[in-house]
């Protein structure tokens, strides 16, 4: 996988000047992008955002979307992400919304890290590992499902130091062996 580069969205900070528009996908394909290991779409210090909606997004040599410090709120619906070399989709310092989409067979269905959004009524299916995440950004998360092989469930990444309330998302939880640490619990609602 990985012909051509891929799809760059980042703000030109370096040269002092910085967009206003929203980066805005509807009904896009993407195919064979990130040569080199990199996403097919990378969204980067984006001020206003990115919406992907209603796309497919396959056989990426990276990630299919990748998305850091993005300040304003990403939006990725009913969209979907196969066969990516990496995460399907990978968000980290952002905020938003992910719903209505399918992601399969990836090496990581959904990597979650310092992220702030809901996440739900998304399928994941047949990936390496359905959800990996820090325990923090998973309070908006819910009515996923995970079938297929792979680990059908959500492993939370890093030590739990302190008391955590987590929603019952409808697939396991894996926690790290020594996690909870130093007298924390974990609470999962129904």
């Amino acid at each position: 996988y990985g012909i051509y580069g891929g799809l760059r969205l980042d703000d030109c900070y370096q040269s002092g000047a910085s967009t206003t528009m929203l980066s805005v996908l509807d009904y896009v394909t993407i195919r064979y992008a990130g040569v080199g290991g990199q996403a097919a779409i990378y969204a980067h210090n984006l001020d206003n955002g990115i919406t992907i909606r209603n796309s497919l997004i396959e056989y990426s040599a990276g990630a299919g979307v990748q998305v850091s410090n993005v300040d304003a709120p990403v939006t990725i619906q009913g969209t979907r992400i196969r066969n990516s070399g990496g995460a399907g989709i990978s968000v980290g310092s952002s905020q938003g919304l992910i719903t209505n989409s399918t992601l399969e067979s990836n090496s990581i269905g959904l990597a979650m890290g310092a992220w702030s959004g809901t996440i739900t009524d998304n399928t994941f299916i047949s990936n390496g590992t359905a959800v990996s995440s820090d325990a923090m950004s998973l309070s908006g998360y819910e009515r996923n499902v995970a079938s297929g092989t792979g680990l059908k469930g959500t492993v939370v990444q890093g030590s739990v130091s302190e008391d955590l309330t987590l929603n019952n998302l409808g697939m396991p939880y894996v926690i790290p062996q020594g996690s909870p640490a130093g007298g924390a619990g974990i609470t999962i609602n129904n």
